[in-house]
């Protein structure tokens, strides 16, 4: 097994609701492959050839890619949710 950097990932996302929920440790690159497969099945687009559901890491990828897409979709409409807010900041 190659040596990776580690990541802390919420099952169900923090802006989901899931702060205090469990947590799946990654590799940094199962958890950046996560997130792009997540946005792909929200988004309705391929992802099967981005993840090998034969493997043990390829399998959990998926698992966690789809809770995060369903968590999505479950409080796409709910107005307590956190909301991603992005600012531009100028010099002065």
């Amino acid at each position: 097994m190659s040596s990776c950097l580690r990541n802390s990932h919420h099952v169900l996302p923090q802006a989901y609701g899931g702060e205090e929920g469990p947590i799946a440790e990654l590799c940094s690159a199962d958890h950046d492959l996560l997130h792009l497969v997540s946005s792909r099945i929200k988004n309705g687009k391929p992802y099967q050839s981005l993840v090998n559901e034969f493997s043990p890491e390829g399998s959990r990828t998926l698992f966690l890619a789809r809770i995060d897409a369903r968590a999505e979709e479950a409080t796409r409409n709910d107005p307590n949710k956190r909301v991603a807010v992005s600012l531009s900041l100028t010099g002065d």
